[in-house]
C-alpha cells in the first residue's frame, strides 16, 4: 500500500544519505565476497525448497485421501500437512480425543487438593500442534463458522492462541468424521 512505498522511499533515501563507515579496502571486498556467498546460499536453498515443494504436491496429488484434505479451506501448504497429521491407519485413532490429545490441542486438567487449573498441553510433538494450531488459524482468513467461533472464544474473554487452540480442537472433529467417512469436508 501507499505507507509500504513511503517506507521504501524513505529507506532509499536514508541509504543515499549515509556515509561509509570505512574506506579499507581489505574489509569492503571481504564483506563484499561474504554476501556474494551468502546470496549464492540463498539462491541454492531456493532452489531445494521449490523442488521439496514440488514433490509435496506431487505425493499429496496421488495420496488417496486427497480429495478429503483438498476440500479443505487452506492453502497448498497446509493442506498436505495436516494429511500427513491422520495418515492412511483408519484406526490409528479411536476418537477425535485421541487425536485431540496427542497433538496436544485438548487442555490438560491439573488438581491439587481443592485448586483445579486447565493448562495448554505440553507434553505432545510439537509440529503436530504446530499443524493444527496453524491451520485454524488460517481458517479465520475466511467467513464462515470459524471465524464465529473464535469471535465467540474471545467474547468468552480467552486470548488469541487459547481460542485459535479451541478453534482447532473443533476443527479435529470435523476432520476426522471426514476422514473416518472418506468423505470431503463441506461447511453446509
Amino acid at each position: 500500500g501507499r505507507n509500504a512505498r513511503a517506507k521504501v522511499e524513505e529507506r532509499i533515501q536514508a541509504l543515499k544519505a549515509a556515509r561509509p563507515l570505512t574506506e579499507d579496502a581489505a574489509i569492503i571486498e571481504a564483506g563484499r565476497r561474504r554476501v556474494q556467498a551468502l546470496c549464492a546460499l540463498i539462491a541454492s536453498l531456493t532452489e531445494a525448497i521449490q523442488e521439496y515443494d514440488a514433490r509435496i504436491a506431487e505425493v499429496f496429488k496421488s495420496h488417496p485421501d486427497c480429495e478429503i484434505f483438498d476440500s479443505l479451506p487452506a492453502g497448498p501448504v497446509m493442506k498436505p500437512r495436516v494429511l500427513a497429521a491422520f495418515g492412511l491407519d483408519r484406526g490409528r485413532y479411536k476418537s477425535a480425543l485421541d487425536l485431540q490429545c496427542l497433538s496436544g490441542i485438548a487442555p490438560v486438567q491439573k488438581s491439587s487438593g481443592k485448586a483445579t487449573s486447565v493448562e495448554a498441553r505440553r507434553a505432545c510433538p510439537k509440529h503436530l500442534r504446530q499443524t493444527f494450531h496453524e491451520f485454524a488459524e488460517v481458517t479465520l482468513l475466511k467467513k464462515g463458522w470459524p471465524r464465529a467461533y473464535y469471535a465467540w472464544k474471545r467474547l468468552q474473554g480467552k486470548g488469541h492462541h487459547d481460542a485459535v487452540r479451541s478453534l482447532a480442537g473443533k476443527w479435529q472433529r470435523v476432520l476426522f468424521a471426514c476422514w473416518q467417512r472418506s468423505q470431503p469436508y463441506d461447511e453446509a
